[in-house]
Formats: C-alpha cells, structure tokens, sequence
C-alpha cells in the first residue's frame, strides 16, 4: 500500500463495506509493516481512516477467528503460519497477523514470491486462501469501482438490535434462524451495564461541538460483551468517529435515545471528554441507599472546578475515576 499509495482507494473500500453494506471494517497493522514504526497508520490516517478502527496485531488476532473476509495488502513473511507452526522454519518465532485462521482470505500481490526471508508462504496454498495478482493501486481500483457499482446507493442492511456475530462472522437472529446459527457467538450471562454517551452533543460548550471520539467502539463493545458486560449507548454516539448505530447493535449493543436514558440505566458511564455539570444532573443519587451507586470514568485536569464537580458526585455514592491518574506501565 506504501509502495503503490493507494491507502485513499482503501479507505474508499472501506467507507462503501460499511456504509453501503453494513459491514464492520478493521485495519490490523503489524508492528513492522512500512518503512518504520507508526508508518501505515499515518497513510490510514492521511485517508481519512477512522483511527478507532485501526488495530494492533495483538488486537486482530484476539478476533480474527471470527472474521468473515481477510484481505492481504502485498505482505508475506508477517502472514506466514509457519512463524507458529514450524520449528525448523527460519522465521519460526516471529510474531505474525492469523490471517490463515479466517473464514476466507484474500491476498493482493504481484506474484507468487517469497518475501525477504526467502522462506516459501503456505499460506498462498491454503484452501481458504485466494491469490489476487496486480499492482496494488490497480487491483484496488478495480475492487473499488465494482464495489461502487454493485452495492446498493444506501444501506439496506438491517440487523437490528437482536443480531449477533457469529464466529465466522455472519449474524443470526435470536430465534436461530441463519443456517450458521449453530456458530453464532453465545455471549456470557449479562452483569453489569457500561454505558456512553454521544460526546459531540453532551455538553453546549463550543468544545463539545467539535468532540469526535467516542469512548467505546464496536469492536471495544463486543470484546465487553464476552467479558459478561451489558453494553448500552445513545444513538448518535459514534457517528463523528464514522461508527455507525447498527455496528454497535451488531455487536450486541443497545441504543438508547438520550444521554439520560444511558445514565439511568448504566452501572458503569464510559466518557472521553472531562466531567460537566451534566454528569452531576445525570448520575444516579444513592444518598440513602448503601455502596457506590455509580461509576462515572472519564479523563481529565484537575482544578478547583473540577475537584467541586467530584464531590457533589461523591456526595451521590457516584465514585468517579480518572483515567489522567492512573499510573502507565512503561
């Protein structure tokens, strides 16, 4: 992608998946991939790639079992199952991204040759492989252009609130109905509920005009889900980091219609930006009732403002965090 900087056609690629065919899209980088460190997420980042959907290695691989669809980039020795697999191989060790572990794999390269290494990839032979031959911007053009075509003008997807992922990615209704129901993912009983809320309208300060983070994203949601956590957002919540509702609810996600909804409802508030007032108006009062009412975590600069916003929320049984403490392991 470097080489051919083609990383706008790929974002393109990505915006009509999701937009148009309700798909939910990560980038998985490898530490080494471009010429140094941080590399491919400036291009991404360059193409306007949500950064929220950007993945480490580590993270793509906790969920790339799940995966429906794997496309490799022009990568080969950091996507060779030997570096797992194969003791006597000279890459053996290396870290790698799992592509070989999805449901299907497509990998874009020139040929069939082996990369610095010298070492052959089995992958390119896998039977849930596919070799895509071409110039990157060339085949990615083309990918582009029949995507633009073939897929409907506005997303006809709808999975609804009561939709799942499967392990291989596909989503069944919760009467079982998909003929891949058998391998829907069976999330842990529910436990406590996290909830966020849609930052860009929280506050009527101008700076929460121009707030586009969210706290949580979908693939965050689902990762809490199998942790046992209920997950629930107001509607809106992702939109200005490109996340739509329905990416949420697939992931087993409820929306809610407004910042009060979620803050009556959740156990635990999940926000970017630092507290409000509005946080203290929200919140949960637990003043006759016994333990913490609610947990409220946040990031932000202390001051003689703030410090009077904690207690009054301390004086709820709301017990804040602040994740600008918390001591970074180096």
């Amino acid at each position: 992608m470097a080489v051919a900087r083609c990383q706008q056609q790929v974002s393109e690629i990505a915006n009509l998946l999701r937009n148009r065919n309700g798909a939910v899209v990560v980038f998985g980088i490898h530490p080494v991939a471009g010429r140094l460190p941080g590399h491919m997420n400036v291009l991404l980042a360059e193409a306007n790639v949500p950064y929220d959907i950007v993945l480490e290695m580590e993270e793509v691989n906790a969920d790339i079992a799940t995966f429906d669809l794997c496309i490799v980039l022009g990568a080969n020795d950091i996507v060779n199952p030997t570096t797992g697999s194969d003791p006597s191989s000279p890459i053996y060790g290396m870290p790698a991204i799992e592509v070989w572990k999805c449901r299907e794999c497509v990998v874009l390269k020139r040929s069939m040759a082996t990369g610095y290494s010298g070492v052959e990839n089995p992958l390119f032979f896998h039977e849930n492989s596919r070799m895509l031959f071409g110039h990157a911007r060339d085949v990615v053009d083309k990918i582009r252009n029949e995507l633009a075509d073939k897929l409907p003008s506005e997303n006809v997807v709808d999975q609804g609130p009561s939709a799942v992922l499967g392990e291989t990615g596909n989503s069944a209704g919760k009467d079982g109905s998909s003929e891949d129901a058998e391998e829907r993912v069976e999330y842990p009983p529910v436990g406590a509920m996290v909830g966020f809320v849609n930052e860009s309208i929280f506050d009527d300060a101008e700076a929460a005009e121009l707030e586009r983070r969210v706290a949580v994203t979908p693939v965050v949601t689902r990762k809490l889900r199998m942790l046992g956590f209920d997950v629930a957002f107001e509607a809106g919540s992702g939109q200005a980091a490109s996340f739509s509702d329905e990416e949420y609810e697939l992931m087993g996600a409820t929306r809610l219609k407004t910042a009060e909804e979620v803050y009556a409802k959740a156990d635990v508030v999940l926000r970017v930006a630092a507290l409000s007032n509005k946080d203290v108006q929200l919140s949960r009062d637990g003043r006759d009732l016994d333990g913490v009412t609610q947990v409220i975590i946040s990031t932000f600069s202390v001051n003689d403002e703030v410090l009077e916003l904690v207690e009054e929320l301390r004086a709820k049984k709301v017990t804040v965090v602040n994740m600008a403490a918390v001591p970074r392991i180096r």
